[in-house]
């Protein structure tokens, strides 16, 4: 099972719980809001919604060097 299965079947709070602890920068959920922290408003819950569907994160290629191809192999 690769990373993105992982997270996939992961809850809400599982999500929220791995993300606290490694704060990674620039993720872009939370819509470029504030870029170093993950705590905010409804942030896991997006990542969740954007895991089971196939739609890229607000600003993920604003914020990171990928370009999105549908999160199949969780990029």
């Amino acid at each position: 099972m690769n990373n993105y299965e992982k997270i996939k079947n992961m809850s809400v709070d599982e999500i929220a719980e791995m993300l606290f602890q490694v704060k990674p920068k620039g993720c872009g959920f939370c819509m470029g809001a504030y870029m170093g922290c993950l705590r905010q408003v409804n942030c896991v819950q997006s990542i969740k919604e954007w895991l089971m569907s196939t739609k890229a994160p607000a600003d993920y290629e604003k914020h990171s060097n990928k370009k999105w191809n549908g999160g199949g192999n969780g990029l």
